[in-house]
């Protein structure tokens, strides 16, 4: 992970002095994440599970089936889950996807999609 992919107030998980740690980013530049310099060895993205998209104010839809989860926000602002145990049509098992599939890794890549698209900040509670 880089800093160029962080935004501030992003959600990760860091390493410091061998432990690893869910942080918000509050500062960061190119040679530490979150002002640890030196003491945060890396970095990486908090895996989108239920449960973390719980957190971030989802709720699963009763659209959901036995190929898709959708998850919707209050404001009706939706992402999916492909179900499906092969690729198709450009999509793979386990992965999180919006509108036209695109791939959305980890919580801090949902929450950059969703601030560019929406020019809000996505409310999360860890």
């Amino acid at each position: 992970m880089t800093t160029s992919e962080l935004r501030l107030g992003n959600w990760i998980i860091t390493e410091i002095d061998g432990e690893e740690r869910i942080k918000q980013v509050w500062d960061f530049d190119e040679e530490c994440i979150d002002g640890l310099k030196g003491r945060a060895r890396k970095a990486q993205g908090i895996e989108l599970t239920s449960i973390i998209l719980e957190c971030a104010g989802f709720t699963k839809s009763e659209k959901s089936n036995e190929f898709w989860e959708f998850w919707t926000l209050p404001n009706n602002w939706y992402i999916s889950k492909s179900l499906h145990t092969e690729p198709s049509a450009g999509v793979e098992e386990g992965k999180v996807y919006w509108g036209d599939y695109w791939e959305i890794k980890s919580l801090h890549h949902l929450q950059n999609l969703y601030h560019a698209l929406t020019g809000q900040e996505l409310k999360i509670e860890l």
